[in-house]
């Protein structure tokens, strides 16, 4: 039995460890784990881990008034090396809430807000600004079609301000309807420059080599 116990939590550790391991050099996909943002708190985006971060994204309140929460993107360089994000041009152009397995790429429709403002809003409670917390919602990532619901914004930036475009993705989960707080779920990029698809992590070989044999050995045990 406790070898069988220990079996078992090797295999787990292995499949966990997926995500965590995500970050080794020799993978084309680089994906990082997220956290959670409260309020008037961001999460630093910093998709190779080195030099500044490439962008922001959490909560706003102006004013410390509760009718004004929104959930906005930021570009610490204001744009200026033509940071993007994916826009639904249906919607004004706001960044677009993006369901996992979309391709964002150099073929991806792009916006820049950040040339004229630091930030963009994915969803903004205030939009008719009377002071309550009945407003009709802006942007395309509403609390309530999103809350547990995860969904991702696509954006494409240069690594350092430098070199060629990449692209990658940044996952967003409104866990609270009522200030607009939530989570960064994760973010990866492609490091090559080629497209991702939303949601898309690396496989790291050594890792699910490694839970196989597990599961094999406990399986072996248990015959």
């Amino acid at each position: 039995m406790k070898l069988d116990r220990k079996l078992m939590a090797y295999a787990a550790g292995a499949a966990a460890a997926g995500f965590a391991g995500a970050e080794s050099a020799d993978a084309a996909i680089v994906a990082s784990p997220g956290s959670d943002f409260g309020v008037g708190n961001t999460v630093a985006i910093n998709f190779d881990h080195s030099g500044i971060e490439e962008f922001n994204v959490g909560h706003e309140r102006a004013n410390n008034n509760v009718s004004t929460d929104r959930v906005i993107l930021k570009e610490p360089q204001n744009g200026a090396m033509g940071e993007g994000y994916v826009i639904d041009s249906a919607n004004n152009n706001f960044p677009a809430a993006l369901p996992a397995g979309t391709t964002i790429g150099p073929d991806s429709e792009y916006g820049n807000g950040f040339l004229s403002n630091t930030s963009n809003q994915l969803v903004d409670e205030d939009f008719n600004n009377d002071n309550t917390r009945d407003d009709a919602l802006t942007g395309n990532f509403p609390a309530d079609s999103i809350t547990g619901n995860t969904r991702y914004l696509g954006v494409r930036f240069k690594l350092n301000d430098t070199g060629d475009d990449r692209y990658g993705w940044i996952g967003i989960d409104i866990t609270n309807p009522d200030d607009l707080t939530g989570r960064v779920t994760g973010f990866a990029y492609e490091d090559t420059g080629a497209a991702i698809q939303a949601g898309a992590v690396p496989e790291p070989a050594g890792l699910s080599l490694l839970a196989l044999g597990a599961v094999g050995l406990l399986r072996r045990k248990r015959a």
